[in-house]
C-alpha cells in the first residue's frame, strides 16, 4: 500500500518504508512503556520525556512540539571542512540515497552519501538481515568506487588528497606545496582499497618525511603561498592548524590503519606521541592538534587548538577494538589484539551487550583463547541470547610471541625535533 509519493510498506506489512525527508509533516514512529515516552522521526528528530513515580514529567530532550532543542546526528570531515547530516536535517542534506523505516518499536534510517566505508557495512548488515538485493547493491558499488578511486587517485606512490572544481589535483607528485596527505594513505587501508602490504610501502616512504616527535604532520610540505583552488587550508601558516602541524583526529586515523597493517609497535609509538603531556598541552585534556616541525613564528610541537576533537573517540577504539582486538559484530566480537612487543600481559574488563567482559591476555607458546574455562574454537565469542543471570564472563587469550618490527621510531634531532628532511626544507624557507 502506498501513501502518495512518500512511501510504503514493505512486503511483509511490518514495516512502513519513507523513501523521502521532503514529508509535509514530521513522520514520526512512537515508542513507549509505563514510565518512558520518545519519538523518532524519518529526519532523526524527535524527543523523549521521563515520568517518574511522583507523577512528575521530566523532557530529557526535545519539546513537545517536537522541534525545539532536538538532538542531530550529522558528519563533519575535518579534512575539507565538508559538513552533512546522517538524515536531512539540520544541514538540508540530499542524500545520494535515502530510506527510514518504521517498524514496532524501531526505526532504521540509511543513507548514502561520500562514503566507500558504508557501503561494506551496509552490506554486512543486509546480509545479516536477509535482503540479498540490498547486499548485491552495495558489493557492486563498492567495486566501482574502489575502482574509481585507483583511476584518478592513485599517485604512482601514494593517493592524493583531492581533485577540485578546476581539476587541479591536490596532494600529488606534481604539487609544489602539499605533495602528501596522510588521511587518504591511512583510509585507503581502512576502506579495503589496498590490502596490508600495499599500505605498508607507501607508509614507509612517507613517515621519514611526516613523523614528528608529537606525530605525523597532515601533509607535506607546507603551504606557504594562498592556492584560491584550495582555500583556506594553503592561507593557513605552515606548521599551524592542518597545514603542516599535528593533527590528532588524522594521527588517530593512521593510527588505526597501522594496527589493521599489523605495525603494532608503530601504531603504539604514534598513539604515545599524541597523548596530552605537561610539556606540551594541558595534560588533562586531548589537543586537537600540536604546531608542526616547520612554523617559523610559534613554538613547536605544543598544542595549538586544545579541547575540541574526535581523537578522543578514536583513541578509545584504537585501543579497545584494534590494541586489545575486541571487534564487535552483530553476533557477538572476535577477540583479535594487536598488543605492542613490549607487553606480554594484560587485563582489561569490557561491557558489551549487558555483560562485563574480564579479559586476561598473555603471551605464551600454546595461542589459544578460553571463555570460562571452555576452550573456543577460533576467535568469534557470541554474545548471549535471551536473559542471562551470568553477568561476567571470563576470557583468557594466550597470544604467540611478537613478530619482529622494523624500528617504529623514525630517526628525529632531539635537538630541533625534525628529520633530516624537515631540517632541508626549514633551511630553504
Amino acid at each position: 500500500m502506498t501513501q502518495g509519493n512518500y512511501g510504503s510498506f514493505v512486503d511483509d506489512g511490518y514495516e512502513y518504508s519513507v523513501k523521502t525527508p521532503h514529508t509535509p509533516r514530521d513522520w514520526f514512529n512512537f515508542f513507549w512503556n509505563p514510565t518512558y515516552l520518545a519519538c523518532a522521526g524519518q529526519n532523526m528528530n524527535g524527543f523523549s520525556l521521563h515520568q517518574n513515580d511522583a507523577g512528575v514529567v521530566a523532557h530529557l530532550f526535545g519539546k513537545q512540539d517536537m522541534r525545539e532543542d532536538p538532538r542531530w546526528i550529522y558528519v563533519r570531515d575535518n579534512a575539507t571542512g565538508e559538513v552533512w547530516s546522517a538524515g536531512y536535517f539540520p544541514c538540508l542534506t540530499e542524500q545520494d540515497e535515502f530510506e527510514c523505516r518504521h517498524g514496532l518499536g524501531y526505526t532504521v534510517l540509511r543513507t548514502l552519501q561520500h562514503g566507500i566505508r558504508a557501503l561494506a557495512l551496509v552490506r554486512q548488515l543486509a546480509i545479516w538481515r536477509g535482503e540479498p538485493g540490498v547486499a548485491r547493491q552495495c558489493a557492486s558499488r563498492y567495486s566501482e568506487l574502489s575502482e574509481a578511486i585507483w583511476k584518478h587517485r592513485w599517485d604512482d606512490d601514494h593517493f592524493i588528497y583531492a581533485i577540485n572544481d578546476d581539476g587541479e589535483r591536490i596532494g600529488s607528485n606534481a604539487s609544489s606545496e602539499g605533495k602528501y596527505f596522510i588521511n587518504p594513505q591511512s583510509w585507503s587501508l581502512l576502506s579495503g582499497v589496498v590490502d596490508a602490504d600495499t599500505y605498508t610501502e607507501i607508509a614507509e616512504r612517507l613517515e621519514p618525511l611526516m613523523d614528528s616527535p608529537v606525530g605525523p604532520v597532515h601533509n607535506w610540505p607546507p603551504f606557504t603561498e594562498y592556492d584560491p583552488g584550495i582555500g583556506q587550508l594553503s592561507g593557513t601558516p605552515p606548521g599551524f592548524f592542518t597545514n603542516g602541524n599535528v593533527y590528532c583526529h588524522a594521527a588517530s586515523f593512521k593510527i588505526a590503519a597501522d594496527f589493521e597493517a599489523g605495525r603494532n609497535d608503530k601504531a603504539f609509538e604514534t598513539l604515545k606521541r599524541i597523548l596530552p603531556s605537561a610539556e606540551k598541552s594541558e595534560p588533562f585534556a586531548q589537543a586537537n592538534g600540536y604546531v608542526g616541525p616547520t612554523a617559523q613564528r610559534m613554538t613547536r610541537h605544543v598544542s595549538d587548538d586544545p579541547w575540541r576533537t574526535g581523537t578522543v573517540a578514536w583513541t578509545f577504539l584504537n585501543s579497545i577494538d584494534r590494541m586489545l582486538g575486541f571487534r564487535r559484530t552483530l553476533e557477538g566480537f572476535h577477540l583479535d589484539p594487536r598488543l605492542p612487543s613490549t607487553w606480554n600481559e594484560v587485563r582489561a574488563t569490557r561491557p558489551f551487550r549487558g555483560k562485563n567482559y574480564e579479559i586476561h591476555f598473555r603471551r605464551g607458546s600454546n595461542p589459544r583463547i578460553e571463555v570460562d574455562g571452555k576452550l573456543l574454537v577460533g576467535d568469534l565469542i557470541l554474545a548471549p541470547k535471551g536473559d542471562s543471570h551470568k553477568p561476567t564472563v571470563c576470557i583468557y587469550c594466550e597470544t604467540a610471541d611478537a613478530p619482529v618490527e622494523k624500528d617504529p621510531g623514525t630517526r628525529i634531532s632531539a635537538s630541533r625535533g625534525q628529520t633530516p628532511m624537515q631540517k632541508a626544507y626549514a633551511r630553504s624557507l
